[in-house]
């Protein structure tokens, strides 16, 4: 097994390295968006046109965990989503507000 010292630095989840830090995490955009949205309402378009709206309660690497209004739960795999974003808060024509 190989030692790890207290001089490796463990780059976290959803992070992006510093400049000159090895390989960037394919992922930290995604994470990040992902962490700032959760508990708040996002609208989920799906790629056959469907929308889903609710609140993100959780997310893994390929699912997405949406309580909608009517208080059911909608498992929603990445690979079907074509769209994520802050669901309008009393906005009109769709807009939303600040991220």
């Amino acid at each position: 097994m190989a030692d790890t010292t207290a001089t490796e630095k463990v780059k976290q989840p959803g992070q992006a390295p510093a400049k000159g830090e090895g390989k960037r995490d394919p992922h930290w955009l995604q994470q990040r968006w992902l962490t700032a949205a959760k508990g708040k309402t996002i609208a989920v378009v799906l790629t056959n046109g469907q929308e889903v709206n609710g609140t993100l309660i959780a997310s893994d690497q390929f699912t997405l965990g949406v309580k909608e209004a009517s208080g059911e739960l909608a498992l929603v795999y990445k690979g079907a989503c074509a769209v994520l974003r802050r669901a309008a808060e009393g906005g009109e024509n769709g807009e939303s507000g600040k991220p």
